[in-house]
């Protein structure tokens, strides 16, 4: 019993060391996405909302991973949402542009 008692002893901080040599880099990850997502939300949300919906889902999934101390998820998913937060921004920058080009057209055309 006592063994027992010792394994378990040392198998609870031997994860708790590998929780906690997770957590920065899970914490830098989330950082990350959430910066990125913060500077996209404003114009995405109006720009392309559903894929802005989605994007915004994968995110507080991410989060929950993380509030659920799940480090390993938070770093194997990160990279993906945060690509997928970078081609929120760049489908919104498109969008942004096509308008542009299209308001560009009509004042050119009624100033004709």
């Amino acid at each position: 019993m006592r063994v027992l008692l010792h394994t378990l002893a040392v198998l609870a901080v031997v994860m708790a060391a590998g929780c906690a040599s997770q957590l920065e880099p899970a914490k830098d990850m989330l950082g990350d996405v959430s910066t990125a997502m913060a500077e996209v939300s404003g114009d995405a949300a109006q720009a392309v909302p559903e894929q802005f919906a989605e994007v915004q889902r994968e995110v507080a999934e991410l989060q929950a991973h993380f509030d659920r101390e799940d480090y390993a998820a938070v770093i194997a998913d990160g990279p993906a949402v945060l690509i997928a937060v970078h081609q929120l921004g760049s489908a919104t920058a498109a969008k942004k542009a096509a308008l542009m080009q299209s308001l560009n057209g009509a004042w050119a055309q009624r100033a004709n």
